[in-house]
């Protein structure tokens, strides 16, 4: 196999066999078409992709502030077609961060007097899709709960 294949270089690359040369940019551009249609009907089709954002935390009801809370960032399994996750993944550099309202955030008092927080990701779903450029639908997102913790504001006085 091996001669074979170092005959048929020799071949093309002498000027006489014009005839092999041209079957040859035949068969390249062949097979050119044959790769494009192939990435074509690839891109077509639906997939799951992850995709990690960063959170950004909005709406801190008035008398809190918040000490502390679980997670930075989400990771979101959607379904989408392969020609959005191409352009996504590789030709827009977009930044990668959600805004997260707590305004239907759940709060209860713990024994020791501080205030806990809980904020489940399925609730805030539609508010992530319509912060995406795309159109998908979202499959799972990851954790399934947000935490976080709150101190009540101190009252300040200023001396006169």
């Amino acid at each position: 196999m091996k001669p074979d294949v170092i005959g048929l270089i020799r071949d093309v690359r002498k000027p006489k066999s014009s005839r092999f040369r041209n079957q040859l940019y035949i068969f390249l551009v062949c097979l050119a078409l044959a790769i494009l249609f192939w990435v074509l009907v690839r891109l077509s089709r639906d997939y799951y992709h992850s995709v990690d954002f960063g959170l950004r935390y909005s709406h801190v009801p008035e008398n809190l502030v918040m000490t502390g809370h679980s997670d930075d960032r989400i990771s979101v399994k959607i379904r989408i077609q392969g020609y959005d996750v191409f352009s996504e993944e590789y030709l827009k550099n977009t930044d990668k961060i959600l805004d997260i309202s707590l305004k239907s955030m759940k709060l209860r008092l713990t024994h020791d007097g501080s205030l806990k927080g809980y904020l489940l990701t399925s609730g805030i779903a539609a508010d992530i899709a319509s912060q995406l450029s795309y159109s998908f639908e979202i499959y799972s997102i990851t954790p399934d709960t947000l935490f976080f913790a709150f101190e009540k504001k101190g009252i300040r006085r200023i001396q006169p």
